[in-house]
């Protein structure tokens, strides 16, 4: 059962964070970085519900898909990045988010029990509702909602995640078309960080705070501004690009394959046709 698997290994990571015992955040990690990728998640974040022995079977003979494995991975990515230091594994919550968790929310105003919701599911790109799996969800949501935007301990305001969130550290808002813009506004007097993708090409970076362009200094993945520059109030602007690529993506049993057409990391358009992507 993937979802108990990857439920076992955020209690270890949780475990190991909280009583300092590295031995288990460094197993975690090395699972996450060596065995989890192409065996309990593909790369649009598509989770089988059974690992092994097949208990629940599709009518292609694929396992059913369940939408909570996806979001303990996104927890994983999460917390290894913020709590360990692997912040790289941010593009891959971010992902996961865009391309599985938000196309695949349920959206039926006539059946209240499904409307929002997420679950078990038929098609490899489909949609499902379950109650367990729409908490885990939910869970997952919640903390990238906290861990969207963080204070430093040297008080430096950290924009780790590209989402449209407004926090007591700063307001963010995220848009995408054909590049992707971010608009950020601290409301406190503080150092400013924001993290970059590592897919988007360093020389499409540009940053402003009104009519004037901006220097960029980087800190690693992240890009830096010193308080002075980001006064309390006034917005910052970064945009950057979004290239396009194709992925395949196989099934375990009946090898269907599905091409993905991405936008950064967004799923734009699938072929064949599924039911949670648009059509081209």
């Amino acid at each position: 059962h993937n979802h108990s698997y990857c439920g076992t290994l955020r209690g270890l990571l949780l475990y190991g964070l909280m009583a300092h015992e590295p031995k288990y955040v460094d197993a975690v990690l090395k699972t996450y970085q060596n065995g989890l990728w192409g065996t309990v998640i593909s790369h649009s974040g598509w989770t089988p519900h059974d690992l092994g022995k097949l208990r629940f079977p599709n009518g292609d003979g694929d396992p059913l898909g369940e939408h909570g494995s996806c979001a303990d991975i996104l927890l994983l990515a999460l917390w290894l990045g913020l709590r360990v230091g692997q912040t790289d594994l941010l593009d891959d919550a971010e992902r996961l988010l865009r391309a599985r968790l938000l196309p695949s929310q349920m959206t039926d105003p006539n059946n209240p029990r499904n409307d929002g919701a997420w679950g078990v599911y038929s098609h490899p790109f489909g949609f499902g509702s379950i109650l367990d799996v729409f908490a885990a969800v939910l869970h997952a949501l919640v903390e990238v909602d906290a861990c969207a935007v963080s204070t430093l301990p040297d008080g430096t305001c950290s924009v780790n995640l590209h989402f449209t969130c407004d926090t007591p550290l700063a307001s963010v808002v995220a848009t995408r078309e054909h590049t992707a813009k971010i608009v950020i506004t601290p409301k406190r007097n503080a150092r400013l960080r924001i993290r970059m993708p590592a897919w988007t090409p360093r020389d499409s970076v540009q940053m402003r705070a009104g009519d004037k362009a901006l220097a960029l200094r980087w800190e690693g993945s992240y890009l830096v501004l010193e308080a002075a520059e980001v006064p309390v109030g006034h917005a910052v602007v970064l945009e950057y690009g979004l290239p396009e690529k194709k992925t395949t993506e196989k099934m375990p049993v009946s090898k269907r394959e599905f091409t993905l057409s991405w936008r950064g990391d967004q799923v734009i358009a699938c072929d064949p046709p599924v039911p949670i992507y648009p059509k081209q």
